[in-house]
């Protein structure tokens, strides 16, 4: 059954039955060694995003990422970088505050996916804030202007006005902030 484990595995995966795929996927790796192993990782990584699990597709793409040079990372980081920012978002809307941090700062230490890093910057200056690190929050927001590929976004407006708020106010709207 082991002989079978990867090809399976692929099948479900390419008819885009991404659930199916991966105990299959498991199996392969579990079995596995060598040079094969990285391109079987990356696709049980893919197979957990498709499934809305960034938690586990992230420690895929990480032991991937470890195994290829540096010239053939751009894809694995794109993909880091998106699922970082994913789970922090969604560890932040149940009060994940500090994990969340941790994820949305990979997506930015990454600088991919590009596209994104405004939206990162934004997050992390929001976490900050909430935790009650106003310059390290207001450093934050400042970096939203130069990440936004346009210059001109609401989100670049909104970043402007969450620093003038904790420069003005504080974090508790009381008085001046720092």
């Amino acid at each position: 059954m082991q002989d079978m484990a990867l090809p399976l595995a692929r099948q479900y995966f390419r008819s885009g039955e991404y659930a199916k795929a991966l105990p299959y996927y498991q199996a392969a790796i579990a079995s596995m060694e060598g040079d094969t192993i990285p391109d079987v990782l990356f696709e049980a990584a893919d197979a957990y995003d498709e499934v809305g699990d960034c938690r586990r597709a992230l420690l895929y793409y990480e032991r991937y990422r470890e195994m290829i040079s540096r010239y053939q990372r751009s894809e694995v980081d794109w993909k880091i970088g998106s699922c970082s920012l994913r789970l922090g978002q969604g560890l932040r809307s149940v009060g994940g505050d500090e994990e969340a941090l941790a994820h949305i700062e990979r997506t930015v230490a990454l600088g991919e996916p590009r596209s994104d890093q405004a939206r990162a910057y934004f997050e992390i200056g929001e976490i900050l804030s909430d935790l009650g690190q106003c310059r390290d929050a207001m450093d934050a927001f400042l970096e939203v202007r130069r990440a936004d590929q346009t210059g001109t976004s609401s989100l670049v407006d909104r970043a402007q006005w969450r620093y003038d708020e904790l420069r003005f106010m504080g974090p508790m709207g009381g008085g001046l902030g720092v």
